[in-house]
């Protein structure tokens, strides 16, 4: 059984309004959900913003991403109470914002995997084609090699 000694282990960061606030004004700016590298940005320009803080780029996504659920939490909660008047803060705004760039981005990912199996699909109908033009002698022939030599059938 192994033990920790006391240096293996991150200090715990207690998060303030105002460390938050720079967190979100620094993701809309950046947007690391297009271009993951900005995280490391984005933790930095945190840091610098507290002696005592000390984060690196995964606590900064994950405390994103804490915020991101709460927000969304809480949109959900203050539907369910509608009628109600409630005041944005800058927090609030700036979550909105954030959370229609993760939307976008998701809606950029799922169009690239629509396009990426409609090309799939459309290389299988070709192939499918093209084995169901050959006679059945060159399919066995075909079928009997190696996959790695089949690629160099010639045409017959």
């Amino acid at each position: 059984m192994t033990s920790f000694t006391s240096g293996s282990r991150k200090k715990q960061v207690r998060f303030q309004t105002k460390d938050d606030l720079v967190l979100l004004r620094e993701v809309l700016a950046k947007n690391p959900f297009q271009n993951k590298s900005a995280w490391n940005e984005i933790a930095s320009a945190v840091a610098d913003t507290r002696s005592n803080l000390q984060v690196d780029a995964r606590r900064v996504r994950e405390r994103t991403h804490l915020l991101i659920d709460q927000h969304k939490k809480s949109n959900a909660d203050s539907l369910k109470s509608s009628g109600i008047d409630e005041e944005y803060g800058e927090k609030e705004t700036l979550l909105d914002e954030i959370l229609s760039l993760v939307e976008d981005e998701e809606k950029q990912k799922e169009k690239q995997k629509e396009k990426k199996e409609t090309e799939e699909n459309r290389g299988k109908d070709i192939r499918k084609r093209a084995m169901e033009n050959l006679t059945p002698k060159k399919v066995m022939m075909i079928l009997t090699m190696p996959p790695h030599q089949r690629e160099t059938v010639p045409e017959i």
